[in-house]
């Protein structure tokens, strides 16, 4: 029988669970639907989470040739503050398949254990117990991470308290650099004409608008319409301008700023590392982001901390399932994270 860890990477978009052998080599790694339990409801996560995980284990056991027994599984997930009993949904999250089923074995379910996206974010880029991460996505939020929990925080208020720096906060900057412009009057630049022609209120073809208030009121009641979260639908607008349009590169000269200030709120210890994970820190094929460079140059003016990105969350989250971590060696660390990797494409 064949030992292994499981970690699940859960959120609002999607949910990832990956079943890994001790040695730190995948065995599989199976993606579903969304299963945040504050967007879809309790009882929908955890019959999402369930499904996908008996998918993954089928598929362990089909690849190791034999039965598998989980020593640890751990559950990464947004949303985590809202449940009254994360014990209990944990639990209720695991298929049979995850019980021995040999004659006379302990039918008893392994260890589960429930925590935040921050802290799985945080174990995927680093081996190290104590440091801090910061996340921007459609949200922003930074945590302080002791002996791989979370135990403090910044930001993380939402769309309409806080989150500076998020995709949300691009997005509304954008249309507000819009709407300035046209109340000055003259041709839009490069963001504000993208802002427009996605929002349906398109320029003339030379970039002219005859009648600035009329566009305005259009964007306006374009934006109010509908809900405020889609307002980040314009952030790639900014980082894909932000070479060729002032008012594109000032947005996100902010946004970079705004999160360094979020990060540094919690005091990082220098010397201790600090990983970066969301849509809008994490480099890409051609390198990284505008707001994730900015970023980094303002990090290295201010603070003196090793910057490493975050990995797949589907290996921090087996990283922390490891029944021994506190002696695993940083090796097996990196070839959960690289197997991972070799999983998710």
């Amino acid at each position: 029988m064949t030992g292994v860890i499981i970690g699940a990477d859960i959120g609002g978009t999607s949910t990832r669970v990956g079943v890994a052998e001790l040695s730190g080599r995948f065995l599989a790694v199976v993606r579903g639907g969304p299963a945040n339990p504050n967007a879809v409801g309790e009882r929908p996560a955890i019959a999402e989470i369930r499904r996908v995980a008996d998918a993954a284990v089928r598929q362990a056991v089909a690849r190791s040739g034999g039965p598998v027994r989980a020593t640890g599984v751990v559950l990464g997930l947004a949303g985590v503050t809202g449940l009254a009993d994360p014990a209990s949904f944990g639990l209720a999250t695991l298929p049979e398949a995850l019980r021995d089923p040999s004659p006379g074995a302990d039918a008893a379910a392994p260890p589960v254990s429930v925590v935040t996206d921050l802290e799985v974010a945080y174990a995927s880029g680093t081996p190290e117990p104590d440091g801090s991460v910061l996340i921007a996505g459609t949200g922003a939020m930074a945590g302080a991470i002791r002996a791989n929990v979370m135990v403090d925080r910044r930001d993380g208020w939402g769309w309409l308290l806080g989150d500076d720096g998020s995709g949300f906060w691009l997005g509304r900057q954008a249309v507000r650099a819009t709407l300035a412009e046209l109340e000055r009057g003259g041709p839009p630049g490069p963001l504000a004409r993208a802002v427009l022609a996605a929002a349906g209120a398109v320029p003339g073809p030379a970039g002219e608008v005859a009648d600035p208030a009329a566009t305005a009121g259009a964007l306006i009641r374009h934006s109010y319409a509908r809900a405020p979260r889609e307002l980040s639908e314009y952030a790639p607008l900014v980082t894909r301008l932000a070479t060729d349009d002032p008012a594109a590169a000032a947005i996100v000269d902010r946004a970079a700023d705004r999160l360094v200030r979020t990060l540094a709120g919690l005091d990082p210890e220098p010397g201790r590392p600090i990983v970066v994970a969301g849509s809008l820190l994490l480099s890409g094929p051609t390198g990284a982001t505008p707001v994730g460079a900015r970023l980094r140059e303002v990090l290295a003016e201010r603070l003196d901390n090793p910057l490493t990105e975050a990995g797949p969350g589907v290996a921090g989250a087996a990283w922390l399932a490891l029944p021994e971590r506190s002696g695993a060696d940083p090796r097996l660390h990196a070839r959960l994270v690289g197997s991972a990797r070799a999983e998710t494409g």
